[in-house]
């Protein structure tokens, strides 16, 4: 199939939820190439664009595959075409005067912080298509020289990330007049987090449907971590509120890039603690050591600690209440944070039944990083426990 003919299909395909990009940058030589002028081909080293290239050949992603071919691709309804192919189109980046002339329409707002907010968004012209989410940064002057490159290298990471309990980066844009914006538009939209998930279920007197689900996604969080540790990658910050539920299945998000940003640093072996989540943190991450993988399976085993206590039947603040211990030298104060408390958390799993799940995270939430499992070995343990299981990313496991 001719360049041409591939990029009108592409064009129809994919015009109802793409941000229309003025400029692409050439892959081969760097060369930013202004496509009304030269189009899709760099006049320098004739290489195709981005998404020729890539929509060209079959793509791969997490431990699953999906064989996907634009030239098969044609027009429906917005809402079909905004489905879980979604996570396939091509990354853009645009250039907007303002955040007025983003083309998107803010359905709900999702969270907020320091540094601007998340909310679900459409496309204007995607009807009633599936939601976005949108990560909106503000860029101040005098610091988005430092900044705006922390935001684009954890950008470029969730972008070569393709597994799928994983969110993907589909677009970024950045506004020119300030005040500056930096919008990073990821797929899916969650319902919900997971820590918002288990005190609904709770709520909800632990209906069965729902509970059926958190086995399964123990298996799929660890499978996703095992992929990222797999590329050197540690994510950093797992908490409940960096997962989100969509439907039946979870999503890993938020790559430790708020402390990053805040703290206007690079992500590196050593360093203080900025920003990042005390509540779920490794105790080598408490103390300021050097850390690694390690840390990451620490904060999962406490993830999984609060997500088997829901499936024993068990409310999380009553998990936390049980586990409360006096503040040193504050013995009017309690804590009930998880590296302050692991002694507690066997104890609570054998009173509940469930000393299989008291061994793991025995294993999980070990002091000394080196007795902790791999994600691999997690993956493999679990699925020896639950059963085989369905989900395409424990396909190769």
């Amino acid at each position: 199939m001719s360049s041409s003919k591939f990029l009108e299909i592409e064009e129809e395909s994919f015009e109802t939820f793409r941000l229309e990009a003025a400029w692409w940058r050439c892959h081969s030589c760097l060369r930013r190439v202004v496509i009304k002028d030269e189009g899709y081909t760099c006049k320098d080293c004739k290489a195709i664009c981005e998404p020729v290239r890539i929509k060209a050949r079959k793509t791969r992603f997490g431990f699953g595959s999906l064989i996907e071919d634009v030239a098969q691709a044609t027009t429906g309804t917005a809402s079909q075409q905004i489905s879980e192919q979604c996570i396939n189109i091509e990354y853009t980046h645009t250039e907007y005067v303002s955040h007025k002339f983003v083309p998107v329409t803010t359905i709900k707002q999702l969270g907020h912080g320091s540094l601007g907010v998340v909310d679900a968004v459409r496309f204007n012209k995607s009807g009633d298509g599936a939601l976005i989410a949108r990560k909106v940064i503000r860029l101040p002057t005098f610091s988005r020289k430092n900044l705006l490159p922390l935001i684009q290298q954890e950008v470029n990471v969730l972008r070569s990330l393709t597994h799928q309990h994983i969110v993907r980066v589909i677009s970024t844009y950045e506004t020119t007049k300030a005040p500056r914006d930096y919008g990073i538009l990821i797929f899916p939209a969650g319902d919900e987090d997971l820590g918002h998930f288990l005190d609904r279920v709770s709520e909800s007197d632990f209906p069965e449907k729902e509970m059926k689900l958190l086995s399964g996604w123990q298996c799929c969080l660890a499978s996703a971590i095992a992929y990222i540790h797999s590329r050197n990658i540690r994510h950093k910050d797992i908490k409940p509120n960096n997962i989100i539920c969509k439907g039946d299945k979870i999503y890993l998000t938020d790559f430790g890039s708020a402390h990053q940003f805040s703290a206007g640093i690079t992500s590196s072996t050593d360093g203080p603690l900025v920003g990042i989540t005390k509540m779920y943190s490794a105790p080598e991450v408490i103390a300021d050591d050097r850390r690694g993988r390690p840390a990451d399976i620490y904060s999962l085993g406490c993830v999984f600690a609060e997500m088997a206590t829901v499936a024993d039947g068990e409310r999380v603040e009553e998990f936390h209440e049980y586990r409360s211990q006096p503040i040193p030298d504050e013995s009017d104060r309690m804590t009930y944070v998880y590296h302050a408390t692991a002694h507690m958390i066997g104890p609570w799993f054998t009173e509940l039944g469930d000393p299989w799940m008291a061994s793991l995270l025995q294993e999980m939430l070990a002091v000394d990083p080196k007795r902790r499992p791999t994600a691999q070995n997690l993956v493999e343990t679990l699925l020896r426990h639950y059963g085989p299981l369905k989900c395409l990313c424990l396909q190769r496991v």
